[in-house]
């Protein structure tokens, strides 16, 4: 079986609102769900037109609350500008909080690029 998954890179070159921008995020990943797709990624992003979430641990959260197989990670979380326990902390909840289905599908990004789950 295939493993699809998408980027949720939250663009808007024509400078549309941040509530068009974040609800077309969770549009996006709805429908990625109903097609089958098995995980969608988030980057973030600073004070530009390219990406628009700064918070990816907060979206990933909301996202998951709003899908219920999908799995959720976040492909870029600029450390240097958060504390990193902050950070670790803010998965450690995503993780300890969430659904069943959430908890045993959430991915983070490991050194080299492994995959380590956070759940058994």
């Amino acid at each position: 079986m295939f493993n699809f998954g998408t980027f949720l890179l939250m663009q808007s070159p024509s400078m549309r609102s941040s509530q068009e921008i974040y609800s077309r995020a969770v549009d996006i990943a709805q429908a990625a769900e109903t097609l089958g797709f098995r995980n969608i990624w988030l980057a973030e992003h600073h004070f530009s037109t390219y990406g628009y979430l700064s918070r990816p641990a907060q979206l990933a959260t909301f996202l998951a609350a709003k899908t219920t197989t999908l799995r959720v990670g976040t492909a870029v979380i600029v450390v240097p500008l958060h504390h990193p326990l902050v950070v670790a902390e803010e998965i450690a909840t995503i993780s300890t909080t969430s659904s069943s289905a959430w908890g045993s599908s959430w991915t983070a990004r490991g050194r080299a690029g492994r995959n380590r789950s956070t759940s058994s």
